[in-house]
């Protein structure tokens, strides 16, 4: 080993100022890479969902209904309310409080996530929640399902879909949370599941269906025949390699909107997130070598080992 490769021990040679900040001016180069790149994918995405569509100047007006707050943008002072309230639709909606059908108080993180949910409803986009372990991804997504019955009237059909260790949960929260809406556990057994799809798995007799990935796969059949308002996939970083059968059959199920829970979206590496995105999205983000390409960090860095440094090619 020459004395140009000699690592002194940290002991003996504490690490130097010049090359901590020097660390750190690449870590924050990077990470500003990262973020640019996120910044250019976003408006190629809004790009492609605004697409010949005419884009109206408005001037600002508030509405106060409820226990809920809306903003929404018009030209003409003289609308109605009732044309003001259609023209609210699709714009943001914040809830000042929380539905009041929920048996128990959502803390104020989770009302701050219920208005990140709400938000994509009114956006007409799928999503992510990708809390940490503990934080309530299951009570805000029991609480999302209120605010459709309650504001918006919409009652079915929900499916939910789950690991099996994660099922009783399920059902024990939205017992406890909701228990205005009727959920059915499809149990996958043959003896069960037979008198469940008979009695409970029909139209118009229940609101939300939960259900383990072994329930998607065996009653696939059934559940093509409901369309879902909402498709809700439990622990779904399993689902990051697409050409799976899991998620192949989940994509057979019709929903008008889905959504993820994970805390841990992003494992390996950055295919794995686009998996998912395309499982939500797949109009937009149709092709993976595309979504390599942008966010591939490592092509745009040089790494040097005999200098230890590196060094940004090209943002």
């Amino acid at each position: 080993m020459s004395d140009d490769e000699f690592i002194p021990d940290e002991e003996t040679a504490p690490t130097s100022p010049v090359k901590k900040v020097t660390k750190e001016k690449s870590t924050e180069k990077r990470l500003k890479n990262i973020l640019n790149q996120a910044e250019a994918y976003t408006k190629k995405i809004l790009g492609t969902k605004t697409k010949g569509r005419r884009v109206k100047k408005a001037s600002a007006k508030t509405i106060q209904k409820g226990k809920s707050r809306r903003h929404c943008n018009d030209s003409n002072e003289d609308i109605n309310s009732n044309e003001e309230e259609n023209n609210c639709e699709k714009d943001d909606f914040l809830l000042l409080n929380q539905p009041s059908i929920l048996k128990h108080e959502l803390r104020n993180y989770q009302l701050n996530g219920l208005n990140w949910l709400i938000s994509l409803y009114h956006h007409k986009a799928s999503g992510i929640l990708a809390d940490e372990m503990g934080l309530g991804k299951t009570i805000q997504t029991i609480a999302l399902l209120a605010f459709l019955k309650e504001y918006k009237k919409i009652t079915k059909y929900f499916l939910v879909i789950a690991p099996k260790s994660c099922i009783p949960n399920w059902i024990k929260e939205f017992k406890e949370w909701l228990p205005c809406m009727k959920v059915v556990n499809l149990i996958p057994k043959k003896a069960k599941r037979e008198e469940i799809i008979r009695n409970d798995l029909q139209p118009d007799m229940f609101n939300i269906c939960v259900t383990t990935y072994e329930g998607v796969r065996i009653c696939l059949d059934h559940l093509q025949k409901f369309d879902w308002e909402y498709l809700i996939v439990d622990e779904a970083h399993k689902m990051k390699n697409e050409a799976s059968q899991l998620s192949k059959k989940l994509r057979m199920l019709k929903s008008n909107y889905r959504l993820l829970l994970t805390g841990t979206p992003l494992q390996n590496n950055l295919h794995e997130l686009w998996a998912l995105l395309n499982f939500l999205m797949p109009k937009i983000f149709s092709s993976s070598d595309d979504f390599d390409e942008l966010f591939n960090v490592t092509k745009k860095m040089c790494c040097c080992r005999t200098c230890r440094t590196k060094k940004c090619i090209n943002d």
